[in-house]
């Protein structure tokens, strides 16, 4: 991890942590999104805007991104669903369940997350347990 001690690097440095995000090791991802979080913010306070708003609109921008909403709905459901994954075994997991689950992701448009969350998050269900089966984890 980086030394810059920025407001937003330490945000999204903390939030990948606490997810085990293989993120967390990506450099360019971090700089890029937390040069733009920085932007988004002195543009906006700069244009007028109240600090505590500006910051609303830089952290969605920090923490908005499908791969985020991707790991976590996944995280989610190995945590929920699977209580025989260990939990150093999770972000390992997670990981993989990423590109096996693709196809299921590109069926739901990021855009309308809350309307069709439980639609997907029963449909991973399953994929994940066929996947856990096939690599004889359950």
């Amino acid at each position: 991890m980086a030394t810059d001690f920025s407001f937003f690097r330490l945000s999204l440095e903390k939030f990948l942590l606490e997810n085990h995000s293989p993120k967390v090791h990506d450099i360019d991802f971090i700089t890029s999104r937390c040069d733009e979080a920085e932007e988004i913010y002195q543009n906006s306070v700069k244009s007028g805007m109240r600090p505590v708003y500006a910051l609303e609109i830089a952290n969605k921008a920090l923490f908005d991104d499908p791969y985020f909403f991707k790991y976590n709905i996944l995280r989610d459901v190995v945590l929920e669903e699977f209580p025989e994954i260990k939990e150093e075994e999770h972000a390992y997991y997670i990981e993989n369940l990423l590109t096996y689950c693709e196809d299921i992701f590109a069926k739901y448009p990021d855009k309308s997350r809350e309307t069709w969350y439980s639609i997907l998050y029963t449909e991973l269900v399953g994929a994940v347990a066929i996947y856990l089966e096939d690599h004889h984890v359950i």
